[in-house]
């Protein structure tokens, strides 16, 4: 079995739902408009998070992975252009958190649902691309594991302004 960022074993005691213990601490949430993404790294900003839902934010400065995946073509694929926010929500930053958190309000369920199915799941670097562009590429030595940008449903959908 191939273990990835998003998949693991779950026959030996991982499932969530196995005990009615576990299955009670789940958060069930129908499909909205808005979505709650978290484990952005905290030097990144909105535009990073614009970047992302634009499949410009890989690990390697490359599509890989988030974005147009599949063979999509970003040109001419309204799809595409339907899976962005209409507007994005970062959360104040904590002293000592070591990741970012927010909201993105999508035009409809539809498109919250296209852009959480393209984008979960994105590598993202420690150091977010804009400012790997602005000090003139990787620079400063050893290379960190990048972070795992991740999407779900928010229940918060009436907090949001």
């Amino acid at each position: 079995m191939i273990v990835t960022p998003c998949s693991s074993n779950i026959s030996v005691g991982g499932c969530r739902f196995r005990s009615p213990d576990r299955a009670s601490k789940n958060r069930i949430v129908p499909p909205s408009h808005v979505l709650h993404f978290f484990n952005l790294p905290t030097e990144c900003g909105e535009d990073d998070v614009w970047r992302v839902f634009q499949g410009k934010a890989a690990a390697n400065g490359e599509n890989a992975g988030g974005g147009n995946s599949g063979g999509v073509d970003s040109n001419n694929n309204s799809d595409s252009n339907n899976s962005l926010p209409s507007s994005i929500k970062l959360f104040p930053r904590f002293d000592g958190s070591r990741t970012l958190s927010g909201l993105a309000v999508f035009p409809s369920a539809e498109a919250a649902t296209n852009a959480l199915a393209l984008h979960n799941h994105t590598l993202i670097p420690r150091r977010c691309p804009q400012q790997q562009q602005e000090q003139g590429g990787e620079g400063g030595g050893r290379e960190q594991r990048p972070h795992t940008f991740k999407l779900c449903f928010s229940v918060q959908q009436d907090k949001i302004e």
